[in-house]
């Protein structure tokens, strides 16, 4: 079946769908509605008749009240299979079921709107009102294709009982193997067994701590006080411990405090003096017995993650380690998983999702501090050279870890912030700790005299008083980029560049008190799917972020910014949704970014570096001007004043008209006249600006490359030109293998001296055409960056090559002077 064709199946199964990108998860078209109508034939027709895509099922009412369990591993769905009675285990083989890149997804149909919700460490998500999920047979970002375990053609989508569905709202809301109400109970047997393991190890130095790891296991998983207290008294009668009073305070006080604090963590982590396998094998034993999943003790987390396989948390020799139960009951380490242990976590409760910090504690003593969800928070493990197994085995076994960590309280909760800024609520549009109190006209005209003068200091040139016109025009109703897309609408983030010391990120800094000033931000701290998720989610309010080079990003971070520009949520490729509150400013140093799809979402604007001189000797009179910023707050507070009482001007207007009209409008409350650069529209255009310094480039390289070459040369014999030239010039290499040619660094010296000023070789792809930046190319038996290109376009660019069947515009003559 054809992409289209499974579009149409899911479509006669009441199902609503929409597009999602190839080999991803963002949605590529506005989605909203179809939560509320499926999409007709003809857009399914226009969706996918052309082009990659993947395809998505929106979860909810629209699709019949669809709910899909989503589970991020075979092992959570495992666990999933022994909570639930067997049978609805059973109705699970009648319907829908996916295998995903890692995972499964069960579908249901439930009596009413099935609700979201996650226990993200569990690896269980309920995707229902308001998700989608991709369905078969799209392609996930690892290239493994969505594939149905069961036959949809043969099964119909399961509807629940009401008792059934609301069976599994219960398992998400209560903890892994929390004590139960009905306490368990030790049978006989049971207890014969556990005194008979621990006997030949109760002597001095250990049984204080044999009694509090008893205790601490049989408290987690639910078993009656007076069972242990029975246990411990055997096991002291036999082992002649006159100090049975002191064990049976030990056991009593875990059991009152075990749920409240980590009052015993420490003592839990003492060593008993039981090493290597005997402490493995009295733990197996003891789970065995008790039906377990996890012990503590002997400075130790012990889980048990299947029949055969142990994970071990060694927090005082800093390792977690795999281990493996052989058929003959020998025990032996399979894998060192991570050369370093959780320390300390902390679960950061947010409006939408749960996050973690956790500190890890290295054997050499280092501490290192993360946050994310557990697949970032491996990633940033790979990438600080703690050594770790497969991607998949740290991530297990992470899960399992932490989740131990956290149902046995050794870890804080700590809620996360709430946004800062301007939402619409029914309609209204509401401010979130913002004073959105209406200025007077004296306050009004203080701010607006102030900007009228940041907008004097530039009026020695008439171009940058029209790109400050644009610039304070964006930060006029760039606080508005949330209720834009409430509206279903999307505000472009804002990209200044230029050479340093053209007032750029100062002027950006500045213009952001119209809202309210954040501090600033820098690439690192955006340059993870989490921390690209926390900018975003702070405020509604515009964020500046220096120092930007969207080429130096992950590609999954570029993907998600992008997203976040035109939709209300993010969704990392892990599954975690950040609403995208946050609206950027970004500065650089370096030339736009080549991508089409980047450009799209910004507003570009250039800083002349001519303009450096005169900027220097008015730095005095700007940082005067500056320290009276804060009062340009009235601005904002005029503008949602006047927004909250005119909100379809939103959708009515584009925002630059809207811009120019609320600065209009202001003016006029104040009692001021309207200055000339309010109506002022910044004409120059981006492409002129890098066709002109295209050009100077392509002359520098042309005028040195002329000094060795006296005749033009067809396009046959382009690679032969360039091997004589990189005998001549240190900054041209030729690739023999590869065919190309390779322009390396000391070409930025080059350019330098004919003042043309690039921030690095990147740069030298936004203006040289079909040129790509290499981080790693081996040149000369070294490895170095640099900037690859073909040898007949960049030959025909220059002007030394010719195309036979093409009339030559120029004579040698005319080219090179003789």
């Amino acid at each position: 079946m054809s992409l289209i064709d499974w579009a149409k199946f899911y479509l006669h199964n009441g199902l609503s769908v929409i597009p999602i990108a190839f080999q991803g998860k963002e949605p590529l078209i506005p989605w909203k509605e179809f939560q509320e109508r499926r999409p007709t034939e003809k857009e399914i027709k226009e969706w996918f008749s052309e082009g990659f895509k993947n395809i998505a099922i929106v979860c909810g009412s629209i699709s019949g009240n669809l709910m899909v369990l989503d589970f991020d591993s075979r092992d959570s769905f495992q666990q999933f299979l022994e909570k639930i009675p067997k049978e609805l285990a059973e109705k699970i083989k009648e319907t829908w079921v996916v295998k995903t890149s890692k995972g499964i997804h069960i579908y249901f149909r439930v009596p009413k709107t099935p609700k979201s919700t996650a226990i993200r460490y569990l690896g269980l998500d309920i995707q229902g009102e308001g998700k989608y999920v991709v369905a078969p047979p799209s392609l996930h970002p690892s290239g493994k294709m969505y594939q149905f375990l069961t036959d949809p053609k043969k099964n119909s989508i399961v509807i629940l009982s009401e008792d059934e569905y609301n069976l599994i709202l219960n398992l998400f809301e209560k903890k892994e193997e929390k004590p139960k109400t009905e306490l368990q109970k030790l049978t006989e047997s049971q207890k014969e067994k556990i005194v008979r393991l621990l006997l030949p190890y109760w002597t001095e130095g250990r049984r204080h701590f044999l009694a509090l790891m008893l205790a601490g296991a049989l408290y987690w998983h639910g078993y009656d006080l007076k069972d242990a207290i029975a246990v411990i008294e055997e096991i002291c009668e036999r082992a002649k411990d006159e100090e049975v009073k002191d064990r049976i305070r030990a056991v009593v006080d875990t059991f009152k405090r075990a749920d409240k604090t980590n009052i015993a963590y420490k003592t839990w982590l003492q060593e008993a003096g039981i090493k290597g396998e005997k402490y493995d094998r009295l733990v197996l034993e003891l789970l065995d017995i008790i039906k377990g999943s996890f012990i503590v003790g002997n400075g130790r987390l012990t889980i048990r993650k299947n029949h055969n396989t142990l994970i071990v948390a060694d927090f005082n020799k800093a390792y977690i380690r795999e281990l493996k139960v052989k058929k003959d009951g020998e025990i032996v380490i399979s894998d060192t998983i991570a050369t370093a242990v959780p320390d300390r976590v902390t679960v950061i409760q947010t409006e939408d999702s749960e996050l973690l910090k956790v500190s890890f504690r290295t054997p050499e003593g280092f501490i290192l501090t993360f946050e994310g969800d557990i697949e970032e928070i491996t990633n940033q493990l790979k990438k600080n050279t703690v050594r770790v197994a497969s991607r998949r085995k740290i991530e297990d076994a992470l899960c399992l870890i932490i989740s131990k960590m956290i149902q046995i309280n050794w870890c804080e909760v700590v809620k996360g912030e709430n946004v800062v800024g301007l939402v619409l609520n029914e309609g209204n549009l509401v401010a979130i700790d913002y004073d959105m109190s209406l200025p007077d006209p004296m306050e009004l005209k203080e701010a607006l005299e102030i900007l009228n003068k940041f907008v004097e200091l530039s009026k020695f040139n008439e171009n940058r008083v029209k790109k400050l016109a644009k610039l304070i025009k964006w930060f006029t109703v760039a606080g508005l980029g949330w209720v834009y897309k409430q509206k279903g609408l999307w505000l472009p983030h804002c990209y200044l560049y230029g050479e340093s010391d053209t007032g750029k990120s100062k002027s950006a800094q500045f213009l952001s008190n119209i809202w309210q000033e954040f501090p600033s931000l820098s690439l690192g701290s955006i340059d993870s799917p989490y921390r690209l998720g926390l900018a975003l989610s702070q405020t509604t309010f515009p964020m500046i972020v220096n120092e930007m080079d969207f080429e130096a990003l992950d590609s999954e971070v570029v993907e998600l910014w992008k997203n976040a520009v035109d939709s209300t949520i993010i969704r990392s490729r892990y599954g975690r949704k950040v609403k995208a509150y946050g609206i950027f400013c970004f500065t650089s140093n370096s030339s736009v970014p080549t991508n089409k799809a980047i450009q799209k979402r910004l507003v570009i604007i250039h800083f002349d570096p001519k303009d450096s001189e005169v900027l220097v000797k008015q730095k005095d009179k700007f940082e005067k001007l500056e320290l009276k910023r804060k009062k340009l707050q009235a601005i904002g507070r005029f503008v949602a004043n006047y927004i909250k009482s005119n909100i379809d001007l939103i959708t009515n207007l584009p925002w630059e008209d809207l811009a120019e009209l609320l600065l209009t409008k202001a003016y006029e409350f104040a009692g001021l006249e309207v200055p000339d650069w309010v109506k002022v529209k910044e004409e120059e255009d981006e492409e002129d600006i890098r066709s002109s310094k295209a050009e100077e480039i392509r002359a520098v390289i042309f005028s040195e490359c002329a000094k060795y070459i006296h005749e033009l040369y067809d396009e046959e014999n382009a690679y032969i030109l360039f091997l004589e030239l990189s005998k001549k010039i240190p900054w041209i290499h030729v690739r023999e293998r590869e065919g190309d040619v390779v322009l390396l660094k000391p070409l930025l010296k080059l350019l330098k001296q004919h003042d043309i000023k690039l921030a690095s070789m990147r740069d030298l792809t936004y203006y040289i055409p079909d040129s790509e930046y290499r981080v790693k190319i081996k040149v000369r038996g070294r490895v170095l960056s640099g900037v690859v290109v073909n040898p007949v376009a960049f030959g025909k660019w220059l002007g030394f090559i010719t195309s036979l069947d093409v009339k030559e515009d120029f004579t040698e003559e005319e080219i090179f002077g003789r």
